[in-house]
């Protein structure tokens, strides 16, 4: 980093490349994001869908979701879940 701006990597005014390089990580976070709460056809933690797959569905997908970013788009994997001393459930509130 300190070879592209030198010294000067202090300023004061906005660095542009920087944030733009942000901000481009983001939307790729976002992206991979979507594309795996999209994927899991069921309600569980942050990957909600109350209205098309209200309920969890331990069966097909109590498993990790894996993303990496490959030719310029999300790539899925799954991983299985390690069961140890707490036994999955469903939340009742």
């Amino acid at each position: 980093m300190r070879e592209g701006f030198g010294d000067d990597i202090h300023r004061a005014e906005p660095c542009i490349d920087i944030t733009q390089a942000l901000e481009l990580g983001l939307r790729e976070l976002a992206e991979c994001m979507v594309v795996s709460g999209l994927a899991r056809k069921e309600s569980r933690g942050a990957q909600a869908r109350p209205y098309d797959y209200p309920d969890r569905d331990d069966e097909n997908f109590l498993r990790h979701t894996l993303v990496t970013w490959e030719d310029g788009a999300p790539r899925l994997d799954w991983k299985p879940v390690t069961m140890t001393k707490w036994q999955p459930e469903e939340r009742k509130y």
